[in-house]
C-alpha cells in the first residue's frame, strides 16, 4: 500500500471551470490508496465554503457538500487560509463556514513542508 502525506491546493472559485470539481476528486483518489490527505482552500477556492452557490444552473454536483462530506472518506484535513488582502467576501464566507479550520499562511508553508506531494488545482 503506498503511504505518505499528500497536500492538495485548491484555489479556484466553484462552477467556473473543472479545477474544483478535479481537486475534489484527486483527494478522494489519493485517500482511496491510502495516502493521508491535506485540503486547502486557497486564494478564490475559499468560495467552494459558500453553501449558497447554485450548482443546479451549471448541472454539477454541489463542491460545498462534497467537501462536507470528506470526514466519510478518511480526509479529516480540511483547510482555509485567511486571506492576506481586504476581501470583505472571502472573509464573510470563511467566518461563516463550520466545515474547514481556518489557518494563517505559515500554518500553510508549514503542511508544504511535512508533505510528500503537493497537488495545486
Amino acid at each position: 500500500m503506498i503511504s505518505g502525506k499528500i497536500l492538495i491546493l485548491s484555489t479556484h472559485a466553484p462552477y467556473f471551470s473543472n479545477f474544483a470539481q478535479d481537486a475534489i476528486e484527486a483527494a478522494l483518489g489519493a485517500s482511496n490508496t491510502g495516502l493521508s490527505v491535506s485540503f486547502v482552500l486557497l486564494h478564490d477556492g475559499a468560495y467552494q465554503l459558500a453553501s449558497n452557490a447554485d450548482s443546479g444552473k451549471q448541472k454539477r454536483k454541489s463542491i460545498y457538500k462534497q467537501l462536507k462530506a470528506f470526514e466519510l472518506y478518511d480526509i479529516e484535513a480540511l483547510y482555509v487560509v485567511t486571506p492576506t488582502d481586504d476581501n470583505t467576501l472571502v472573509s464573510d464566507i470563511i467566518e461563516s463556514q463550520t466545515i474547514a479550520e481556518v489557518i494563517p499562511q505559515s500554518t500553510l508553508e508549514a503542511l508544504m513542508r511535512d508533505s510528500v506531494h503537493v497537488l495545486t488545482f
